[in-house]
This record gives structure tokens, sequence and C-alpha cells, in this order.
């Protein structure tokens, strides 16, 4: 899939404003360069049909997923199938809940990254889950022990971050993967809203993540089921970008088949034809494979929450690990109409970076009108929004943004030279 070219380590003379206040200067910066081929994990969960042709893998392939979970054959060795997902530059995480205690043939594949062994566990699952994760390193070694956690909202026996504590450390999860589906139907208008626990997760999962020193995983709600709407290529991009503001370089997709006549456009149909969700999903994931070059080369520090001067959401409520906006000392404030986050990130070489997110309700349709001010060291920036990269010229250390539910801004702050 190709990418757009990032802006390369040269010397930029003025800027492009993106807005009145950002004037022309004649500045000169250093602009940073990022390997393209750094690539953000972008996967499916299989769902209940099995043995995909290749077509269904070139057409996965072409629509940006790069990671096939959950998946199992019944016609087809399964070592056969994850030489064919290679073809098509697909990871496997094969299905086996529960696990066998075998040690497969296929284990040394490089595309073949372990093996789903639970999904959704409750804190009654603990002990088995930590037993067979023992045994499992000893005949697996350092293939994956992929376990899906609950949301908050599930009845897990327990308190949300008594459950993740326990699952990363007494079970030694190598991961914080779960889901929540935030975007549901009111049962009497049918219009969406988002449920309150949604940034909880993120706010608690990425922390415990982060303490632990292992990635966050985050699977969205991709086909309407129940009381969760069908999303839109939007909806789908909202979701992705709020998981990445909290540092998440795993996005999952779920569904992508299902027998089940509750779920309402699965990526495919049970004969492995693409439904209308398919041409979402690939709408979706080129929107983020436009610059997750960029994203994948910066380790998240800790997200903020800037509540909007004219609306607020209420989904900040709850929220206890956030960051104060001055802790990288580069960003040192920020203002909104309407309630925004803001992801703080930073290279391996120091270099600061912050993803701007709006959380409002999607179908909302409200812009945020945000205001980011920098130190006095920094005059410039790399704005990367909507998937086009622009050099701005700040103007009294202050950069102006326009920021709606799907064109999530990240923001490189730049040195004069």
């Amino acid at each position: 899939m190709k990418k757009k070219i990032s802006i390369g380590l040269a010397i930029i003379l003025g800027a492009i404003g993106l807005s009145a206040c950002n004037q022309q200067e004649n500045y000169q910066f250093d602009v940073p360069s990022y390997d393209e081929d750094s690539a953000i994990t972008i996967g499916v969960w299989n769902g209940s049909h099995f043995d995909l042709s290749e077509e269904e893998l070139s057409n996965l392939q072409d629509a940006g997923v790069n990671l096939l979970v959950g998946t199992y054959t019944r016609n087809t060795p399964l070592e056969t199938f994850i030489d064919t997902c290679a073809k098509y530059e697909l990871n496997v995480i094969a299905d086996q809940r529960p696990w066998n205690g075998l040690t497969p043939s296929y284990i040394n594949k490089d595309n073949f990254w372990g093996f789903c062994v639970y999904d959704e566990p409750f804190m009654e699952d603990l002990a088995t889950l930590t037993k067979m994760k023992q045994e499992y390193t000893q005949k697996m070694g350092d293939r994956m022990f992929y376990v899906n956690l609950n949301p908050s909202y599930a009845n897990i026996g327990t308190t949300y971050e008594k459950y993740l504590e326990a699952y990363i450390d007494e079970c030694g999860l190598e991961m914080v993967s779960f889901d929540n589906y935030s975007l549901m139907k009111d049962e009497d208008t049918g219009e969406a809203y988002v449920r309150e626990e949604y940034l909880y997760d993120f706010d608690v999962c990425s922390y415990y993540a982060k303490e632990a020193g292992i990635p966050l995983w985050y699977t969205l709600l991709t086909s309407g089921h129940l009381w969760y709407i069908n999303p839109t290529a939007n909806d789908l991009v909202w979701q992705m970008n709020l998981a990445m503001t909290y540092g998440s370089k795993y996005l999952l997709h779920y569904i992508y088949s299902s027998h089940e006549t509750t779920y309402l456009y699965p990526i495919v149909d049970m004969e492995g034809k693409p439904t209308e969700t398919y041409y979402k999903v690939a709408e979706a994931n080129e929107a983020i494979r436009a610059w997750d070059h960029i994203y994948m080369n910066y380790e998240w520090l800790g997200t903020s929450t800037i509540e909007g001067t004219k609306e607020q959401t209420g989904l900040f409520d709850c929220l206890k690990y956030s960051v104060d906006i001055d802790e990288t000392y580069a960003l040192t404030g920020a203002s909104s109409n309407y309630d925004v986050l803001v992801g703080h990130f930073e290279d391996e070489d120091g270099r600061k970076g912050y993803m701007v997110t709006n959380p409002t309700n999607p179908y909302d349709d409200q812009t945020a009108e945000v205001s980011l001010s920098f130190s006095s060291r920094y005059k410039g920036a790399l704005v990367v929004q909507n998937g086009e990269e622009k050099v701005v010229t700040l103007k009294k250390g202050k950069l102006a943004l326009e920021v709606s539910s799907t064109s999530a801004a990240f923001v490189i702050p730049l040195q004069a030279k």
C-alpha cells in the first residue's frame, strides 16, 4: 500500500499557515523524516467464516489489514494457511481456546504470532489462565499468549483496576488488550450516544499497560449488533484516533464474519464476499495508514484532558490518570471550545509529539477550535492532519487547529535553525 511521502529532514523556509493566526515568518526548520516501512497493526477478528480464500486475503491486504486474530481452518492445514497469509503480508494469531498444550510444527514461522487462548475472562478464570500461561511459555517460547480482556462494564467480579493488576502481575499477560464498544443506540429514538465508561477504560488500561511496559491493544466496534450502532467510516476513524491518543499501536476490527443474524453487515458475508462494511473499513484504515509511519516512531507518555469552554461531554469526569499539560516541557498550555484530548509522545531522539483528538459524539458533528501554546524555544510545528503534512510557523508561540471528530492532528513542535 502506498503512503504519502513524509517531508524529509530539510531546511524549510517560511511556513504554510493553517489559519489566520499562523502567519508567515522567515524561520528555517529541521523537519524530521521517518521510515515509511513502519506500520501500525490493524487486525480483524475472524468470526465464523473459515478457510479464507486467497481472494479474501488479497482483499484484506488491499483494505490495509495486516493481522488476523482468532482464525482457524476446517479444510486446510493451518500451517498451509499461515504460509498463504504470508504471501499477503498478513500475520496470524490462530484460535485455540483453550490451548491444547501442544507445540505446533509451524511455531517458527515469522507471521505466526501465537494463539488466542481466551476472550474476555473473568476473575474466576485467573487461576486457570495463570497455570496455562506458565506451561505455554515453556512450550511456546516467545509466541504470543493472547488474551483479550473484558471492558469495565462487564460483571468481572472486582474493580477494573484490580482485575487488570491481577491479569498483568499474576497471569503475566504480554499486552493489555480490551474491547469497549462505544457508540450505543437510544432504545426509544435510535440516536447514537457515547457509552459513559468509554474514556475511563482507555485511561485505566493505558496506564496499567505503560506501568507494566507492555503494549495496549484495542478492539473497536466495526459491525453493528444488539444495541450498538452500525458504524460509518468516520465512526471507525474516531474510535481508532482515540485509541492512538492513548498510545495504542494495535487496532482490531470486530468482526470479519458472523453467522448470527444480530450482526448487521460484518466485513464479509458467510460466503466471504465483501459487504458495505468492507469499504468502510478500507476507507478508515487508509486514513490511519496515511501517517502511521510517523506515529509508529513515537512512544506514548500520557494523555491530557482539555475541557471545552462551550460545551463539555462529561466523559472526563471519571478519569484519574490524565497528565498535566506541561509535563513534557514543550507544550505549555491548551484551550478549546469543545472537549479534546491531547496525547503526549516522544521519539527516540527526545523529540516531542502531541496528538489532539476530539472525543465528542461524532454524530453531533462538533468541530473543536483548539489553541496550543508552546515553549518559547519552539518557533514552528509539523502538523499531520487528514493524511497531510504541513509545516507552520507559530505566532507568539501559539498554534490554532480545527479538529473534528475524525480529523485528529499530530503536532511535532520545531525549533528554528
